[in-house]
């Protein structure tokens, strides 16, 4: 087993000379022989010569790379953007990376120059051109410039680091013990009260009292009622929400647009798929009306306007402005 690329043609363009090869991307392939990667173009051209312990896809015109436990970036031509010498690299936005450097953090942009300074604990993932600082056991952020837009002054746990981010402006932070809701410039909210927060959308955030969800506005009062054993955050008007009986969906004035009785709902196109024990699939539109019962074993969207059913072999072709079926191997 030895891999290679050839075109619709049969024209061999990777000879069959590879332990692995991944599929093109960007127009360049990892290929790997004795147990070391390197880069070849669908021509066949080597990029690089076979020398990486670890090869990543490119993205954006660069390659994270490693050898010997030493990350860097590599361009499209085979020549390094960002120095081979970080201990980790990671990307957290298109053009900036998060790297570790003698145990300390910083950011660096592809180009290799230093964003923010190797001088922290810990660095979060990017959300609203925003990302958690660490340093000291204490939290802040800054923005894609490296400019600290919030002191590190806030008290910090180590799940934070995943957790915490802004949404819609808003972020939340745990601080001894209590629940404080922050603006991107640090201003905290008057919201207390609740046993817990979740994120801010659409004018309204998920909040928990008595062990029951509801949602509340930017100001702490209770919009709807907190009744449900689980919530989501709204997403174009709607929310997952869950009951003793199952899933179910509501609108931002909290009425039930579907019924809470489904195993999980998934909003896609404007169209809500649902699934029921034993893996079976419906589709339900934006008002609440059924377009087909959940008995299929998965649904895809042909364009904007076809839904194609599938139910073991055969398959079902729903046009999804009038609801109607357009051709179907069942009989309905």
């Amino acid at each position: 087993g030895k891999y290679g690329l050839i075109s619709r043609s049969n024209e061999i363009l990777i000879p069959f000379e590879n332990d692995d090869l991944s599929e093109p991307y960007e127009g360049i392939s990892v290929a790997v022989r004795n147990e070391k990667s390197g880069y070849i173009t669908t021509s066949g051209k080597n990029v690089t010569d076979f020398i990486f312990d670890i090869a990543n896809d490119f993205k954006d015109g660069n390659a994270i790379v490693s050898t010997d436990d030493q990350y860097g970036l590599l361009n499209s031509e085979g020549n390094y953007s960002v120095e081979m010498k970080y201990d980790e690299l990671i990307f957290i936005a298109e053009g900036l990376l998060k790297a570790k450097l003698n145990s300390n953090w910083g950011i660096v942009n592809s180009a290799g120059e230093t964003i923010l300074p190797f001088n922290f604990d810990a660095i979060g993932e990017m959300h609203e051109n925003r990302f958690i600082v660490v340093k000291n056991n204490k939290c802040g952020f800054a923005d894609i410039t490296g400019k600290i837009t919030i002191p590190i002054t806030n008290s910090f746990t180590e799940n934070m680091l995943n957790t915490t981010r802004f949404n819609n402006g808003l972020a939340v932070l745990v601080q001894k013990k209590k629940l404080v809701i922050i603006d991107t410039l640090g201003m905290k909210l008057p919201v207390s009260g609740f046993e817990d927060i979740g994120l801010y959308s659409d004018g309204l955030m998920p909040v928990r009292k008595s062990k029951k969800w509801g949602f509340a506005d930017i100001s702490g009062k209770i919009k709807i009622q907190c009744k449900y054993n689980y919530v989501s955050a709204f997403e174009n008007g709607f929310a997952k929400v869950r009951t003793q009986t199952g899933m179910g969906i509501i609108d931002h004035s909290g009425k039930v647009v579907v019924n809470p009785t489904f195993d999980d709902i998934e909003f896609v196109n404007n169209y809500f798929l649902t699934k029921e024990k034993g893996e079976k699939h419906g589709l339900i539109d934006a008002k609440g009306k059924e377009l087909l019962a959940p008995a299929y074993d998965r649904i895809e969207f042909l364009a904007d306007k076809v839904a194609a059913a599938f139910k073991g072999e055969k398959r079902t072709y729903l046009d999804l402005f009038s609801g109607r079926f357009i051709w179907s191997e069942e009989v309905h």
